[in-house]
């Protein structure tokens, strides 16, 4: 009975190990194909996913998956959803947005909520990054509000009310701090947010960008 209970233990912490792996896989330069890059992503990273359903003279449909990465199971990614978007262009200038949260989402292909499966074919474009990069994002954004708010309050702080006084030397230390805890929080908001992007459809949802491709041919 131990050994049963052992081996089953042993088999469901494997099972965790290799669900848990980083996935790789190669993607192919589309203008040249000896570019090759191999593409790796871990569990629970964020990321941004987007397809083009329809594209037609009249009518642009595309979807957004925002969520953390699970996997890849045979050929389909599978995401744990924050929020989905679907988009609908028309070229007489009318544009329809639908947001479904996360918690709300059904996919056909699947009955839990939260989770899409899209096939690797389907991926025009996909962004990703950590995480605690999401979160370290949001630190430096919180510091950027806080840093122009002591600079708003500066002058009303550095000002001696009894005296009538504006306090001058007060407000130098004041107003440098806050001006170099703004330009920090700027610099490290925007190393947080960097993300590893890579587009699979020409000139969408960027003009000019590259274009890689799963497939080697």
């Amino acid at each position: 009975m131990l050994k049963k209970i052992l081996f089953t233990t042993a088999g469901l912490l494997i099972i965790t190990i290799l669900s848990a792996q980083t996935w790789k896989t190669q993607i192919y330069g589309i203008s040249d194909k000896a570019n090759i890059k191999t593409l790796k992503i871990k569990p629970e990273m964020s990321i941004d996913l987007r397809t083009v359903i329809l594209d037609t003279d009249t009518l642009k449909l595309t979807r957004r998956y925002n969520g953390s990465f699970i996997g890849v199971t045979g050929d389909s990614m599978k995401i744990k959803l924050t929020d989905f978007h679907e988009f609908s262009n028309h070229t007489n200038g009318t544009i329809k947005q639908t947001t479904i949260p996360g918690k709300s989402f059904i996919m056909s292909r699947s009955s839990d909520t939260a989770l899409a499966i899209i096939p690797l074919s389907d991926i025009s474009y996909i962004s990703f990054k950590p995480e605690n990069l999401n979160k370290m994002a949001g630190i430096a954004e919180a510091g950027v509000f806080v840093s122009i708010f002591a600079l708003v309050l500066a002058p009303l702080i550095c000002f001696d009310y009894k005296d009538g006084v504006f306090l001058a030397d007060r407000y130098k230390y004041w107003g440098l701090g806050s001006t170099i805890g703004l330009a920090g929080s700027f610099c490290l908001e925007g190393i947080f947010s960097s993300s590893k992007q890579y587009q699979f459809k020409s000139n969408w949802p960027y003009k000019k960008k590259k274009v890689w491709s799963f497939k080697s041919n």
